[in-house]
Formats: structure tokens, sequence, C-alpha cells
């Protein structure tokens, strides 16, 4: 995705107009990302004191797509920053949003927003949602969600580079699952009473190879 990324990027701006850099969290593969996007990407704690006065004395706009880290109140209150998320805010925020789609049947979409300081909670510049069928696994729900969010993007960075863009904030009810949400799944009363659709629904949910190496770490 950092890749497809990129080259919208790139194709939206004239050239030499813009000045890039790369970041990833300290949790990334900060070489492999270099890799692929045959760019010098960097490893940095966003909640190290030193990196935002970095960011804030560098860059005018920053982009978070997929960060592992919460962006501080310091940084998003100074420097506009916008959110890539893999789920249809407000209705499904925090980690692995199509997991929680099957679970809870909910929306499954994606969503592009200015940040706030609270998570996946500022306002809303485009989202996007997607079919959830009862075949999909949480492997197909997140390729088709990716897909939907390269789209908004690429619809969007030229107005967002040039600061012309509107938002709005969804009226649907607030939704947000966090990591220990997700890590509760693993934990599996063999004694509760549910339904073979609910037996089913947990286990396609659950059915992502990054997510299975997250389980068994």
């Amino acid at each position: 995705m950092c890749a497809d990324v990129r080259k919208i990027i790139l194709d939206s701006v004239a050239q030499g107009a813009v000045s890039i850099d790369y970041y990833c969290s300290p949790f990334s593969d900060a070489d492999r990302f270099s890799e692929i996007l045959g760019e010098q990407v960097k490893a940095i704690d966003i909640k190290s004191p030193e990196v935002v006065p970095m960011l804030r004395e560098k860059y005018d706009l920053v982009f978070s797509i997929h960060c592992k880290q919460i962006f501080p109140k310091a940084l998003v209150e100074q420097i506009r920053c916008i959110n890539l998320h893999p789920g249809y805010n407000p209705i499904n925020k925090g980690w692995y949003p199509q997991v929680f789609a099957i679970i809870k049947d909910l929306p499954l979409g994606a969503t592009l927003h200015e940040m706030s300081e609270t998570l996946d909670a500022g306002p809303i510049i485009d989202r996007k949602l997607v079919p959830l069928h009862h075949w999909d696994n949480s492997k197909s729900a997140y390729d088709k969600v990716v897909a939907a969010e390269l789209e908004i993007f690429r619809d969007n960075i030229r107005p967002i580079l040039q600061g012309e863009y509107e938002t709005f904030v969804g009226d649907e009810t607030p939704q947000l699952h966090m990591l220990r949400d997700f890590k509760a799944l693993q934990q599996l009363d063999l004694d509760k009473q549910v339904s073979y659709r609910q037996v089913i629904d947990h286990l396609r949910a659950l059915t992502h190879p990054l997510q299975q190496r997250l389980l068994s770490g």
C-alpha cells in the first residue's frame, strides 16, 4: 500500500513543487519500507520529546497511513495532520475495523479525516462504504478496504495539498475498538452457548495472516 500512496502523491503534484519525506513507527521495518518505496524511510517514535518539534519545524502537512502510534495533541494542534483509516468513521474506529465489522455486523469502509487528539475522531474529508459478504474473512475484507482507501486518497490528495477541501462530522453513533478488544477475541469460552453463525463469524473475523502472527506472538 505504501508504494501506491507514494505514486498517488507524486502523480498529483507538479514535479519539485512538494518535498516529501517518509517515516514509520519504531514497530515497523524501516529497511523493508525503504526497499519497497525506493526512498529512504526513517523509523521515529512519535512519543519522543524531540520528534514533535522536528516535525513542526520541517513540515506543513503530515499524513498518517496506518501508523501504529497515536499522534500527540501538541502535533495535531499545530500541524495539519491527515489520517487514512481502514474503517468507516465514526461507526468503526480504532484497531482492525474489518474484524469488528464481521463480529458486530457493522458497516465496512474507509475514511480520510483530519486528526484530533482523540483517536480516529477528527472531521471527515471523505469516506466510502464497501460490501461485506458472508463469505468474506478478515483478509478479503481488509483487501477491499485498502482498495477503497486508495480510491478516496486519490480523489482527495490534490485539494488536500492545496488546502481546498471541506469536512463534515458523521452523525452515526461512534464505536471505538482498541487492541485489547481484539486480543479479548482470542479468549474463547468453550462452555459458552452460541449459534453456529456466531462461531463462523468469529473464525472468519480472525482469518488473516498478519493477525494470526500477532495472536501467536
